[in-house]
């Protein structure tokens, strides 16, 4: 895979792209793929998008007239399989190699696909940065490690409960308990993708998470406890990330 050298505002540490937020999935979802600090493209994303054939952008990018290190660097050659069952040539292309590419390109459409592949891009190293900062910074750290912790409380208090009554506990179980949670803190039932959570949201679902522990001990029912836990837990005026 292509080591690609990040543009100069973006840490050399990157995390998984499974983190990244949906907003930035949904832009970048069909144009650019990312594997720990790799961001590429393809030569036939590129010619279904821009119109062309395959094997001429497969010429073109033979054809460029760079360096055989700029070359090697934002250029990977690759094999697939085709429908017939037969290996073909492909390549594997960065940001600076399809920046180099795009500029044979001519014409208001290959315009609009220019400027949204760029963007693609863009958007991903941001989204990456973003959660690399998110990792460097200690509080989030601490704040993480104490809601996981709260995560193992709950799931024991429910555990014991449940065992005491006689009943067996599974997946959908501690699954509803997160889920009560997640609403408590966010209006919404589900789970919550933790990087759009800021250091103060952490902190509060992890209160609402002992408190619910606490409930569960009591022997309050779900229902109960789902009216308990807003009576104490107010929606917060802004609990999740805006990520642009």
């Amino acid at each position: 895979m292509i080591t690609i050298k990040p543009t100069k505002d973006v840490v050399a540490c990157f995390a998984s792209a499974e983190s990244t937020s949906r907003s930035v999935i949904n832009l970048t979802a069909g144009l650019i793929q990312t594997h720990g600090r790799n961001l590429w493209t393809t030569s036939q994303l590129i010619a279904d998008r821009f119109g062309k054939r395959h094997g001429n952008v497969i010429r073109s990018i033979e054809n460029l007239e760079c360096s055989i290190e700029f070359h090697q660097l934002n250029f990977e050659s690759v094999e697939y399989i085709d429908d017939g069952g037969k290996p073909r040539k492909s390549f594997n292309i960065s940001r600076d190699g399809f920046s180099l590419l795009g500029m044979g390109f001519t014409g208001k459409s290959a315009a609009k696909w220019k400027e949204q592949f760029i963007e693609a891009f863009r958007s991903m190293e941001l989204e990456l940065l973003r959660i690399a900062n998110r990792k460097a910074d200690p509080s989030l750290k601490i704040a993480n490690n104490e809601k996981s912790a709260a995560a193992v409380l709950m799931t024991d208090c429910l555990l014991d409960v449940r065992r005491e009554l006689g009943k067996t506990t599974g997946p959908h179980n501690f699954s509803n308990e997160h889920s009560l949670c997640n609403w408590t803190l966010t209006g919404k039932f589900g789970p919550i993708n933790p990087t759009e959570l800021d250091c103060h949201a952490i902190r509060r679902l992890t209160t609402i998470r002992r408190r619910n522990s606490v409930l569960i001990l009591k022997g309050s029912d779900y229902a109960s406890r789902k009216i308990k836990l807003r009576e104490e837990y107010p929606m917060a005026a802004c609990t999740l990330l805006e990520v642009a």
